[in-house]
């Protein structure tokens, strides 16, 4: 969930950054790249019902920089002007490398989904008036937004209070569900998590200089790990952004943390009632 600080620009390129990531698989396929016999193939063997869990790390590489543009374009002037008008300003706080991490927890079972999104967020105090000493605050209460779909219904619970419930509507029985995987060819490791990459010459991917996906993997077994519509999980990315200016330029990146199948003796994750207050 998006804190209220974030500023219209940054949306605008985290949307721009979606669109890429969701490019593989919507556009016609050219030719494979070429694979060798030894390339992993997708598994079906994931018994039917399991609920799995995978947490996932959103972060930006270097971190901050759209705060340091922050501290750049709106700070910096604003320090100017104070000190005309002989007013004493208030330092631009330091930012910790992991302030703008997001933990992102995702369980299915290939039908209900949990996803749980953990971040720092809340009303931002900032002022960045000259006349009051350019104040600038970093929102720091932590924000917990649990979306669950389950039954027909997608329940939307915000820092533990029902927020909002929705009726999910039947899937087009026209429209195929799942996305092939057969494009990730590359066996890779990260965290203990086994995955599938798209190889490095895979079309979509290094070819921009401005906005550029440069790695991409799923889960190495198929109908395991899916979204709402039933696609594989994004498990980890790796996306360039420099849409600004290049001393802003920062790499989008998604990993995995921890993968575990959850046993039937915990509780029901699918049950809105465990996950308010």
């Amino acid at each position: 969930m998006p804190s209220s600080h974030e500023q219209p620009l940054p949306e605008v390129i985290r949307s721009l950054l979606c669109v890429l990531l969701a490019a593989c698989g919507k556009s016609p396929t050219p030719a494979p790249a070429a694979t060798s016999p030894d390339a992993p193939v997708a598994s079906t063997s994931a018994a039917s019902g399991e609920s799995w869990e995978v947490v996932l790390l959103e972060r930006d590489e270097p971190p901050n920089q759209l705060i340091r543009m922050m501290h750049d374009a709106a700070y910096l002037p604003c320090v100017e002007v104070a000190k005309l008008l002989k007013v004493a300003v208030k330092p631009f706080p330091v930012v910790p490398d992991n302030y703008g991490h997001r933990r992102v927890t995702r369980i299915t079972n290939g039908s209900s989904t949990v996803v749980k999104t953990e971040s720092l967020g809340g009303e931002d105090a900032s002022s960045m008036d000259p006349k009051t000493g350019c104040v600038y605050t970093l929102p720091s209460e932590k924000m917990v937004s649990v979306s669950v779909s389950h039954a027909g219904k997608s329940t939307q619970v915000d820092n533990g209070k029902v927020t909002s419930v929705e009726e999910i509507p039947e899937w087009p029985a026209f429209a195929p569900r799942g996305k092939e995987t057969t494009e990730y060819t590359q066996a890779r490791t990260v965290n203990g998590v086994e995955l599938r990459c798209l190889a490095p010459n895979f079309w979509t991917m290094n070819t921009n200089k401005y906005l550029d996906l440069r790695e991409m993997c799923v889960y190495q077994t198929d109908k395991v790990l899916v979204d709402e519509s039933g696609d594989p999980l994004i498990l980890l990315s790796h996306a360039y952004a420099n849409v600004v200016n290049p001393k802003y330029a920062y790499t989008a990146i998604v990993e995995p943390l921890s993968l575990r199948r959850i046993p039937k003796s915990e509780k029901d994750p699918y049950q809105v009632s465990n996950w308010g207050k």
